[in-house]
């Protein structure tokens, strides 16, 4: 099987004795990671604000994101998620398709599962993209990828994508 496939139903179980034990030492850098981490996501979000069919996370009154990852959502018809990450690979930008594939689009649920309508999360699946995002990102890299990304979206309207 590949990495968009599934073929039996198990669980994720990722948190052994030996990372949690790695995640308490971790707490006491936890505020300047998180800050750090918030410093790349304002960047991304002030090189991507504006780009025509390129969607981030709008900031929401009472919610504090913790920068985990960095989602965009392409849209527009004939704008392809999966041409811009094969893009980016070429530059060397590893990037990640997020709530992709779908769990009812795996073949150990495609029995009792396979017809359900789920439009939303099937445009999600088909539209996002995660950029690269750590503590130890810098704006130097950040503006590779959104220059890029621009490029990108550049030549695509030429094309026609």
């Amino acid at each position: 099987l590949g990495p968009d496939e599934v073929g039996y139903v198990g669980c994720n179980s990722k948190l052994d004795e030996f990372r949690a034990a790695m995640g308490l030492c971790n707490l006491r850098h936890m505020d300047e990671t998180m800050e750090l981490r918030k410093k790349a996501g304002k960047r991304y979000d002030w090189r991507l604000s504006g780009i025509e069919n390129i969607q981030i996370l709008p900031q929401q009154k009472g919610v504090t994101r913790n920068y985990a990852y960095y989602p965009i959502v392409l849209r527009g018809s004939g704008l392809l998620r999966d041409d811009l990450q094969r893009s980016l690979a070429e530059h060397g930008v590893h990037t990640r398709k997020y709530f992709y594939p779908l769990c009812c689009d795996f073949s150990c649920y495609m029995e009792e599962y396979g017809n359900v309508e789920v439009p939303v999360a099937r445009y999600v699946s088909d539209h996002v993209l995660c950029l690269p995002m750590f503590s130890g990102i810098t704006d130097e890299e950040i503006d590779f990828i959104c220059d890029l990304i621009q490029e990108w979206m550049s030549s695509c309207g030429k094309r026609r994508c």
